[in-house]
């Protein structure tokens, strides 16, 4: 009897043109670690029946899944992912001195909707795959950290409806994208001045940013031969989170924080060249002041700052965040 191996599992999935209706054919590998988690919620009704058994009868109410993954930081992933998660499409152009470069630029729309869902495909092929419709990607966190020995890397998770047992029809092609060095990233913090100006070299440990989609899920009655899933989802309020570590070489970011001041940070997590000057990267913009401020050491010898900032809606940019990959690519 053969048994299901976590060496040929794969993560798939491709953006639905219709929210709820499979594509048959995925798009993209997602190159992360990962699950589709069905679940179900029951009802067990309270009985007086003059029995010690808690429970005579129950039924299932509702079904979804849950998805996860994590892995390294991508820039081919990144960008799909980001069409359910932050805006769709992206706005994708050709940086100035770029002949293959591309950026993808995410900026959320502040005033509608306009998330795509995914089908995800999920699972060992010897032992079952799972199809997964309507996949909304509910949040993903980005890591950096300079001090350590891993690369930069994404998580991400998300809703789906109850996962069918029905594998693609084929397979997208593996891409293998290019690995960032958390060592190699920049950050801006500026003030007054424009987003991108006052660089803050050789004091950034690490960086944290997470980005939440707003999603919520909507149970309606559809009937006795419905699935009792969801049918429609919804947006709620959300903001970004950014958390930095510097070390404590002056109090500039300390008396920002202090003094309360509205912050313009860009952090720029760079990869390796594309072509002339111009690198492989993610970009986080985010506005806001610097919230809470915690004090902690580096390899136990000298004194290192945190600071966690929300996302605060800037007028000038008409948003509160945004995200910019570049790559290679034309196309997500």
């Amino acid at each position: 009897m053969s048994s299901a191996e976590l060496t040929f599992e794969y993560l798939v999935g491709a953006l639905e043109v219709t929210k709820g209706t499979p594509i048959a054919v995925p798009t993209h590998y997602m190159n992360m670690a990962g699950t589709v988690i069905p679940r179900h919620e029951r009802y067990r009704p309270d009985e007086a029946r003059g029995t010690l058994a808690e429970y005579y009868r129950s039924a299932i109410m509702r079904r979804w899944a849950e998805f996860s993954g994590e892995g390294p930081l991508d820039v081919y992933t990144l960008p799909f992912l980001l069409e359910s998660l932050l805006k769709a499409p992206g706005t994708i152009a050709t940086p100035g001195g770029g002949a293959t470069s591309r950026t993808h630029t995410y900026a959320p729309t502040m005033t509608a909707d306009d998330l795509l869902a995914m089908t995800l495909y999920w699972g060992d092929p010897d032992m079952q795959i799972f199809q997964a419709s309507y996949s909304m990607v509910d949040e993903i966190t980005v890591t950096a950290d300079a001090s350590g020995t891993d690369g930069c890397a994404m998580s991400c998770k998300g809703t789906t409806r109850f996962p069918a047992k029905t594998a693609p029809d084929s397979l997208p092609t593996m891409l293998d994208a290019p690995l960032l060095v958390p060592a190699d990233l920049q950050l801006w913090v500026d003030g007054a001045g424009a987003i991108g100006t006052s660089e803050i070299a050789d004091r950034v440990i690490s960086a944290e940013f997470t980005i939440p989609s707003g999603n919520i899920y909507k149970y309606m009655a559809t009937g006795p031969t419905g699935t009792r899933t969801f049918t429609k989802h919804a947006r709620k309020k959300r903001h970004a989170e950014l958390k930095l570590v510097l070390e404590l070489t002056d109090t500039t970011q300390y008396d920002q924080w202090v003094a309360d001041t509205d912050l313009k940070i860009r952090l720029l997590l760079n990869g390796p060249i594309i072509e002339g000057v111009l690198r492989h990267y993610v970009q986080f913009d985010i506005y806001g002041p610097f919230d809470g401020l915690d004090w902690g050491d580096l390899e136990g010898a000298n004194r290192t700052v945190a600071f966690t900032i929300l996302s605060e809606y800037n007028v000038a940019a008409g948003y509160d965040f945004q995200v910019v990959v570049q790559n290679d690519r034309a196309t997500i």
